[in-house]
Parts: structure tokens; sequence; C-alpha cells
């Protein structure tokens, strides 16, 4: 990573890829943000330049990131060994000085670290995936920080994508294909 005096980050010449987590696209703009150990570097397609730099406030290193389907929201979860947190940020467009990224808040409650995150189809809803250590499915009401439910997984989970009508979502791993239900009336997941 090379650094730019005393004023930051000015590029980044390296990635840290530890899974297909590591890097999303924006799909409201095509923006690539991806992960270099604690810091987020946000690509500019249209630009073709690294335009913004997320730091990790407590120095830990990414482990996964994603967009809203709307763009609007933008997530990332750290690989902590202890308490990880998933840090949620706000994206703004602005007409002349590109994107805003405003951090709302963080969602804590895995114990380990934190493997995927997916927002759901119509934004609803957050999922987050510990990593093999920690295997909690949590499901997050993002937008109130609320935890609607959570479940500690038998086996690690490899990938994880939700139906395109959020009817429920579907993880799956060495050996098992698990679909999860959405029960609307208790907010929970079957």
């Amino acid at each position: 990573m090379s650094q730019s005096g005393s004023k930051g980050t000015s590029s980044v010449i390296d990635a840290s890829y530890l899974s297909r987590a590591s890097m999303a696209f924006n799909p409201k703009n095509g923006d690539i943000a991806y992960i270099a150990g604690a810091f987020i570097v946000i690509y500019g397609v249209k630009t073709s330049k690294q335009e913004k730099f997320i730091k990790n406030e407590r120095g830990r290193a990414f482990q996964c990131l994603n967009y809203s389907n709307n763009g609007a929201w933008f997530a990332a979860g750290d690989n902590m060994n202890s308490k990880p947190e998933i840090s949620v940020w706000e994206v703004s467009e602005m007409e002349k000085n590109g994107r805003i990224y405003t951090h709302k808040f963080k969602l804590c409650g895995h114990r380990f670290g934190i493997q995927s995150i997916k927002f759901s189809p119509n934004n609803d809803y957050l999922v987050s995936m510990g990593d093999a250590n920690d295997r909690g499915l949590f499901v997050w009401d993002f937008q109130k920080q609320e935890l609607l439910t959570s479940n500690k997984l038998g086996k690690p989970v490899n990938a994880f994508d939700f139906e395109s009508n959020q009817r429920y979502f579907v993880t799956a791993g060495y050996s098992h294909l698990k679909f999860w239900y959405f029960d609307e009336a208790t907010k929970k997941v079957k």
C-alpha cells in the first residue's frame, strides 16, 4: 500500500482477496469496492481511478463486503477473532463530488469472524454468515439496527443467496444445501 505524506492513502497497489465476498459492484453506478487489509478501496469505473478509501476505525482487516441492490447502502464485516463488527454506510450520489459514504452504525453479534454478508433483494434485511469458527447465521433489520433472528449452523457454509422474491434464501456447504424461509409474522427464518 502506498501512502501520500500525512494526508492518508493515495493509492492501493495490492488487495486482500480471501473469497468472492472480498469484492462487490455498486448496482447503481458500477463502482467496484474491494478489500485491502483494514481498508476498503472504491474504484470508479467511469473515472478509471481509485476514488475513495475507507479505513476500519479499529484497525481490523475486513473480510467481506456488499452493496444493497439499490446501491444506497454498503456494508462490510471484519474478520477479527473476537467480537467482529459489521459496519454499515449510506451511499449518497453527489453531482460533482462523486459519492459520499456516511458511516451510519455497526452491527454486533458474531463471536468470531464474519465470512460473508448480503442484502435481501428488496433491501429489507442484511444476512451475515460467520466463519468456520463462528458458524452463526444472523438476519438483521439493518435500518433499525435490530437482530431479528440467529441460528448456529451445524456445518460450515461456503455460499448463500436469496430467491428473487425474498421468500427464502439458501445456504450451501460441504454435503448440504439448506433452505431458510422467512416468516413475516414473527420476522424469523425457519
